[in-house]
């Protein structure tokens, strides 16, 4: 999507985001604040397999066994032990998870009190270790069972065969023991061999039971690798509130929904966007271009003539030495330029008075005259004289009183387009002391005068507002205009707007209108 089309879409459109914000804000705000304040307790296990267990998905998927163990804590079995444990129900806010790319689980518990969340989240740890240890145990309980076995009877039958040498060496003993003379005793090998030899088995086979034993007990010690690596703190402070954030990221959502509108809204107007597609619907380039002058802003009547807009009369000078050369070129009859637009509300009328002015302070003397019949507004706005007819031989002599060789003449409602016209080839015929006529025609797709007029014009200045210039509208009027070579394209600052025919206005005396003298336009030729 082009940026113009973003651009455009926020300066014509911003009312619309502006509006999707505030819904935004104000969905925003009804949502429900926390009554009570939460308070979290985490406790941190290392799952891992005991080393007697060896699968070949376990290698390849080494987190495999910490998501069981994960599905496991999640189970009604824990649960229902941890309930029993902490005599009460479980509170609804339980998170336990894998830690990413880790062994390890966290076990997250939110209630209203802190020592509650210590207190369960520190259950579901101890009760899974417990349990997983208990597993390894069982698993090595078999062999350690058999190992202490073993050892009892061989404990046993060492037990009967020292008893059994006892008895045969008590007679020895007991000679030994009645003799006056002592008497040697003979070994213990030679009086029961067998049994000293059985002796010795039997211990050679208790250190080794006894070794395979405490083998047993430190291997079921050791495959046990579960453990709790972190206890349940106890909160001291209690969760922020997230309902701001969640707020904000509603105000974000419906300001890209109003954005979004605004760009869908702008894409598919009939209306022109900007001087790019205004040019390219009229077919050209701008010849001038006329931004909207703050110094015009509210101004009316014949302020509009004594404003002088210096951000706009660079673009009117080169305007009006447009129009000089071509009555340079034929100084023997009076440049006809017609202003207009393509729609109403062009500042076509504006363009109209302030060249007509730019062009009397250069020193030419130029008429204005009131060429738009639907409208008039012109003559509303400068309350120029209606009161004329064509034949009026002192028609051009009413001058404005703040610029010189400025005259203007106004139209009526019930003047005819031939009645403009005429008033044209009066000056022509009869030679008028008038160097420049600027027409204001209005709407040229609607203007009788311009019709009539344009043929003999040697300036066209077609106005395109700044806004709501409809593409149709300015293509049917370049259809029509667009081919003469005296064809001037002007962007003008304007808003257009649908306008509604304006009443009639009572007419009175002219006060910014007062009569000038004649130019000899023989003498000026021959000067």
């Amino acid at each position: 999507m082009e940026l113009n089309v973003i651009a455009v879409a926020i300066r014509r459109r911003w009312p619309w985001i502006a509006l999707f914000v505030g819904l935004g804000i104000a969905l925003a705000f009804l949502l429900p604040s926390p009554a009570t304040e939460r308070f979290e307790s985490t406790a941190l296990i290392e799952a891992r397999p005991s080393t007697n267990i060896t699968s070949p998905a376990l290698s390849a998927q080494p987190d495999r066994y910490v998501q069981g163990e994960v599905a496991v804590l999640n189970g009604s079995g824990i649960r229902g032990l941890v309930a029993d444990s902490i005599e009460g129900n479980l509170p609804p806010e339980i998170s336990i998870s894998q830690i990413e790319s880790s062994d390890i689980i966290e076990i997250s518990v939110v209630t209203a009190n802190p020592e509650r969340s210590q207190l369960v989240a520190q259950a579901f740890a101890e009760i899974y270790v417990d349990d997983a240890r208990e597993q390894v145990d069982q698993s090595f309980a078999p062999e350690i069972a058999r190992l202490e076995g073993e050892l009892e009877q061989i404990e046993i039958d060492l037990i009967e065969v020292n008893a059994t040498i006892a008895q045969a060496a008590r007679p020895f003993l007991a000679a030994q023991a009645a003799s006056e003379v002592p008497q040697p005793i003979p070994d213990i090998t030679v009086i029961d061999p067998a049994s000293v030899a059985r002796q010795q088995l039997l211990i050679s086979e208790l250190q080794q039971t006894e070794s395979q034993l405490v083998t047993a007990r430190s291997e079921a010690r050791s495959a046990f690798r579960t453990k709790l690596i972190e206890p349940a703190n106890l909160p001291t402070f209690p969760l922020g509130d997230t309902t701001n954030i969640l707020r904000i990221g509603v105000a974000i959502v419906f300001a890209l929904l109003g954005l979004a509108a605004a760009i869908l809204a702008t894409r598919f107007t009939r209306v022109l966007l900007d001087e790019q597609t205004l040019e390219e619907a009229a077919g050209r380039e701008a010849d001038i271009r006329l931004k909207r002058s703050p110094s015009l802003t509210g101004v009316n009547g014949h302020d509009i003539v004594k404003a002088q807009p210096k951000d706009i009369q660079e673009e009117l000078d080169r305007l009006a030495v447009l129009v000089e050369l071509q009555h340079g070129a034929d100084r023997y009859e009076a440049t006809l330029v017609l202003v207009g637009g393509a729609v109403a509300g062009a500042g076509a009328t504006t363009l109209a008075i302030q060249l007509a002015a730019t062009l009397a302070k250069r020193g030419s003397s130029t008429l204005l005259l009131d060429g738009d019949l639907e409208y008039k507004d012109m003559t509303t706005r400068l309350r120029a004289p209606t009161d004329w007819h064509e034949d009026d031989a002192n028609l051009p002599d009413f001058k404005s009183r703040y610029v010189n060789d400025l005259h203007i003449v106004g139209t009526d409602k019930a003047d005819p387009a031939s009645k403009i016209v005429g008033v044209v080839d009066d000056i022509y015929e009869d030679e008028e002391p008038i160097d420049i006529i600027v027409v204001d025609v209005g709407n040229l797709r609607r203007s009788a005068v311009s019709a009539k007029l344009a043929t003999n014009a040697d300036w066209l200045v077609l106005c395109v507002p700044e806004r709501n210039q409809r593409r149709r509208d300015l293509e049917q009027t370049a259809d029509t205009y667009g081919m003469t070579d005296n064809l001037l394209l002007a962007l003008t600052g304007a808003r257009a707007k649908r306008r509604i025919k304006q009443q009639p206005q009572p007419q009175t005396e002219p006060r910014a209108l007062k009569p000038g003298p004649r130019k000899n336009r023989d003498t000026q030729g021959a000067a």
